[in-house]
């Protein structure tokens, strides 16, 4: 909420170090990285989530979706 995107990104890389299996610090920090235009990212930290927790795959393809598109464009 702060929009200090590139703080909570290093956040999310600590999370992950101390636990790679941890989907919610991958979507937080592929959000951080669809924030700051950093697309590509973004998407690759969404994949991740998705592969660790395949119950979020529904609503990260969505974002994904929505994310193609606008690289797209």
């Amino acid at each position: 909420m702060s929009q200090d995107y590139a703080g909570s990104i290093l956040s999310f890389q600590r999370a992950i170090r101390l636990d790679a299996n941890n989907a919610e610090a991958f979507i937080g920090m592929g959000m951080a990285y669809l924030h700051s235009c950093r697309y590509g990212l973004a998407r690759s930290a969404l994949e991740e989530a998705k592969h660790i927790d395949p119950a979020k795959q529904p609503k990260i393809d969505e974002i994904i979706t929505w994310l193609d598109q606008r690289v797209a464009h």
